[in-house]
């Protein structure tokens, strides 16, 4: 996949702010490539995605690359028609400053960018049935 976002980023402070003057779609520029891959072994399928975000907003203060890498592996297994276990595990490499996250449903994992440590990473394993 591949895909290009842009934005005003009207309400940007602090880090996040951009050149002032830089309004419009210019403001903020996202591009995103991302490949995965879902392989079935039976009852159990294997889960696979990597995404690289490209950062080009124009920011107040040079920042530098703040690019980042995710990187995620998982699986389901299907108990019967309507159970399924599932697992899997995240990583994000964040990069001056970016803070990008990981995390499944309401269950955010924030990245720490302080002193260096910019990187994420979740795991979630859980049970769905339905009735």
């Amino acid at each position: 996949g591949y895909i290009i976002e842009k934005n005003a980023c009207a309400t940007c402070t602090g880090a996040a702010a951009r050149v002032q003057g830089v309004a419009g779609t210019s403001a903020s520029e996202f591009r995103l490539f991302n490949l995965g891959a879902r392989v079935p072994f039976g009852n159990f399928t294997a889960v696979a995605q990597a995404t690289r975000i490209e950062d080009r907003s124009s920011y107040a203060a040079p920042t530098g690359n703040r690019d980042a890498t995710v990187l995620a592996i998982g699986g389901e297994y299907n108990l019967s028609k309507r159970t399924m276990l599932y697992g899997g595990a995240g990583t994000v490499n964040n990069h001056n400053g970016s803070f990008y996250s990981l995390g499944t449903g309401s269950a955010q994992q924030g990245a720490n960018a302080v002193g260096g440590n910019a990187r994420a990473k979740t795991v979630a394993v859980g049970v769905r049935h339905t009735f």
